[in-house]
């Protein structure tokens, strides 16, 4: 070969998938140390405040007995509202805010995992106050009945 500075030399990697090449042994060498291509970031976290939660605080100062230190709320419950948005038509004097939409309540819906409850639906009967009162009320009354049921569930 007359001059063989004419062509370049490449550094394959010789991993199956990695089709990375270079012209600097030192590039190809880098490239394997950072697992081919995918740099790897080492960071340490470290902890601030007190790690100790509000239960674990009751345990260890006599609030709570030490049997209930494990405890865990598993119950929840859910609620959706839907409304309809309609202009205000109430008095707009002495208030300090420009109210010019209103909600008005259409429908509620309460949902949850307390054992013995089923998801329950309360629509509006009508468009009248008294009816969105009925309503509000009906609403409330479910969730005593859901409160009544759930502190059947936990610890006494």
């Amino acid at each position: 070969m007359a001059n063989d500075k004419l062509f370049d030399t490449y550094y394959k990697c010789s991993k199956q998938g990695c089709f990375y090449r270079c012209k600097v042994k030192k590039d190809m060498v880098k490239h394997d140390t950072e697992d081919h291509g995918e740099s790897k970031v080492k960071s340490m976290q470290k902890q601030r405040g007190n790690p100790e939660n509000l239960l674990e605080f009751g345990v260890r100062k006599g609030f709570i007995p030490k049997e209930y230190g494990n405890w865990r709320q598993k119950y929840i419950a859910t609620m959706d509202i839907e409304c309809l948005e309609c202009e205000f038509s109430g008095k707009r004097e002495g208030m300090d805010r420009d109210i010019v939409m209103e909600q008005k309540i259409v429908s509620l819906a309460v949902g949850s995992n307390i054992p013995g409850t089923e998801p329950k639906f309360f629509c509006r009967s009508s468009s009248a106050p008294k009816a969105e009162e009925d309503l509000i009320e009906e609403f409330t009354e479910h969730l005593y009945d859901l409160r009544l049921e759930y502190l059947q569930h936990i610890p006494k």
